[in-house]
């Protein structure tokens, strides 16, 4: 069987990484160059997909939980190694 995780794309790994540490979908789509609703449309296939939830969605902003942070830290060591 197939890990879920594997289906995660570089441009997936970017986008929660993006939010993560912005904490918010607008100044992540402007690091990224592309419209707010991609970002929120495909955040929302991720936490789907791996079938968790990434980011607590408040008023306040977008909240790292648990596994957003483990994948944030993926997209960090992804980046190194492609970089």
């Amino acid at each position: 069987m197939s890990d879920p995780i594997d289906k995660l794309s570089w441009d997936d790994l970017r986008i929660i990484r993006a939010v993560g540490k912005n904490g918010a979908l607008a100044p992540a789509a402007e690091i990224l160059d592309v419209n707010s609703s991609t970002i929120a449309r495909r955040l929302s296939k991720v936490e789907e997909t791996l079938g968790v939830t990434l980011f607590d969605r408040r008023r306040t902003g977008y909240v790292t939980t648990a596994q957003g942070k483990e994948l944030i830290a993926l997209a960090e060591r992804v980046e190194l190694d492609i970089v």
